[in-house]
């Protein structure tokens, strides 16, 4: 009786350890996207455009994806951001801002995107490279009409 109580308590403690342990697994896992999310958010925004931030936050599992609770997206966020780009201290904006938006749709991003919003920045402030990388990735296209101006209307 004493060896059948042992032995159903080892199983219990070992039962009991294997879970805890993939709990534990589950939660760093977790926190390792996270943190990967942080960095690639961190990464696209106006004042850092990092590339290499972002390169690492997509190799630890960050989701170019992601939308914000107030629908912004990852691409979104770094389109948006265009606009600032002239009034931070980072060295060539709109080339990184294209290596990052060629890495992003690389790995499959495709953010909601409203045409006239996400075109207004970049030629507003006349970053054609970036506009460029826009059209070329498929999102949108420099005939389609938005609100019945084609982009070319709206950059003149």
């Amino acid at each position: 009786m004493k060896r059948s109580r042992e032995i159903t308590l080892t199983a219990v403690l070992l039962s009991s350890a294997v879970l805890f342990a993939q709990n534990h697994a589950q939660a760093a896992l977790q926190s390792q996207k996270s943190n990967a999310q942080k960095l690639l958010l961190d990464s696209v925004r106006c004042d850092k455009l990092d590339v290499t931030g972002v390169k690492t936050a997509l190799d630890l599992g960050a989701d170019p994806n992601w939308v914000s609770n107030t629908d912004s997206s990852v691409i979104g966020t770094l389109v948006s951001g265009s606009g600032c780009w002239q009034y931070e201290h980072v060295e060539k904006p709109e080339q990184k801002g294209v290596e990052i938006l060629q890495i992003l749709l690389k790995e499959g991003a495709r953010g909601q995107l409203d045409a006239a919003d996400a075109l207004f920045n970049p030629i507003c402030y006349g970053y054609a490279l970036f506009t460029g990388a826009l059209f070329d990735s498929g999102h949108f296209s420099p005939t389609r009409e938005i609100e019945g101006m084609t982009p070319m209307d709206i950059a003149a």
